[in-house]
């Protein structure tokens, strides 16, 4: 019998111990270039974070158009923060805000935040929200136009964007996507300059209508893709909004 025959029982030949001497290290080399090299080309996942260990309350005044949202005034002069709401599970606040809409009140919910920009996920409401008896005279959304943009970017959910889920964007995420903003979840843009800076904003139908119906419909097909979209940008207090034709969504 030729030693260089291998028996699962019988001592490894002499022959096919120095080929794997030679062989086991270069294949872990190999490993570890090719994890490192598959790991660079990842996207940044980034900060983004959904705290579900502690409840954030906040205050301000509750709107339902285009989306729910609760503006919160700003300190020392800063612009109002505009935190998008939502419930949970792949579902908007639509249901839970359409009652106290206009109203100014106190809603305890998990915070979502990533890159400055927030969501509210309100677990049990009503009983998070109060209506407050005494609120502010109501003034007019303070839009400030920022004209007509060309953007290059992605269609994204907020809610895993921002931090629910990691990855949450890109072919890997789309499904998920997909099924976010069609149960609700306010579609939001995003782009990224050269450095790696990401600019967020909150899309609406070109008349400023909140993306629903048959609008909603022609944009599903592109959410997770590299799109361009082109519309009139405005600034509501710390939110960037842009109001673009759903039907004008270009592949890039």
């Amino acid at each position: 019998m030729s030693n260089d025959f291998y028996v699962g029982y019988l001592p490894l030949p002499q022959h096919h111990r120095r080929f794997l001497i030679v062989l086991l290290p270069v294949i872990g080399l190999l490993a570890v270039l090719v994890s490192f090299i598959l790991s660079s080309q990842q996207s940044d996942p980034g900060d983004g974070n959904w705290d579900l260990a502690s409840t954030t309350t906040l205050t301000g005044r509750v709107t339902v158009d285009p989306y729910p949202i609760l503006s919160v005034p700003g300190s020392e002069g800063a612009p109002e923060r505009q935190v998008l709401l939502i419930t949970m599970g792949k579902v908007g606040g639509d249901g839970f805000t359409q009652p106290v809409a206009g109203e100014w009140i106190t809603v305890t919910g998990y915070l979502i935040a990533r890159d400055g920009r927030t969501m509210l996920t309100v677990k049990h409401a009503p009983t998070d929200i109060t209506v407050a008896p005494n609120s502010p005279a109501r003034e007019p959304r303070r839009t400030i136009s920022l004209g007509r943009h060309r953007l290059r970017g992605e269609i994204i959910d907020p809610k895993c964007y921002f931090g629910a889920m990691k990855p949450g964007e890109g072919k890997v995420h789309k499904a998920c996507a997909t099924l976010c903003i069609a149960g609700g979840i306010p579609p939001m843009f995003v782009t990224r300059s050269e450095a790696g800076e990401r600019t967020y904003y909150l899309l609406t139908d070109s008349e400023g209508n909140g993306l629903r119906g048959d609008a909603l419909e022609a944009l599903l097909p592109f959410v997770a893709d590299p799109v361009r979209i082109e519309g009139e940008v405005d600034r509501w207090g710390d939110l960037l909004v842009c109001r673009m034709d759903p039907g004008s969504v270009v592949r890039e």
